[in-house]
């Protein structure tokens, strides 16, 4: 999608579309994967316990990787509509950067 921001209403718009998507994309992950009962965590092993906090963990960088897909995704919009206001283009922060090089770096040794 080539979205050409050229004032602050369309700009307004467009960050609207992507806060609409993104929280239908949180709601459909949450419709694929439900809440477990309380009573499957009572009595877990130690095992059990680390096996489901590594695929909480693994579910959770997935969830990240998705939405640093949308905010590059965004980013090229803007800078393919040659959008030069004042806000420009979200550059990613320290902590997003880092998630993304220990992604890039878990998939090399993966695959």
């Amino acid at each position: 999608m080539n979205a050409t921001v050229r004032d602050a209403r369309s700009r307004t718009e467009l960050l609207e579309k992507a806060r609409r998507q993104q929280a239908e994309a949180v709601a459909a992950q949450q419709l694929a994967a439900p809440a477990e009962p309380d009573h499957v965590h009572q009595g877990v092993s130690p095992e059990e316990a680390v096996g489901q906090a590594t695929t909480t963990l693994q579910d959770a960088e997935r969830l990240i990787h998705i939405l640093l897909g949308v905010i590059a995704g965004l980013q090229m919009q803007a800078t393919l509509s040659g959008s030069t206001t004042a806000a420009g283009p979200v550059r990613l922060t320290a902590a997003q950067s880092t998630h993304r090089r220990r992604v890039i770096c878990a998939r090399r040794r993966t695959g």
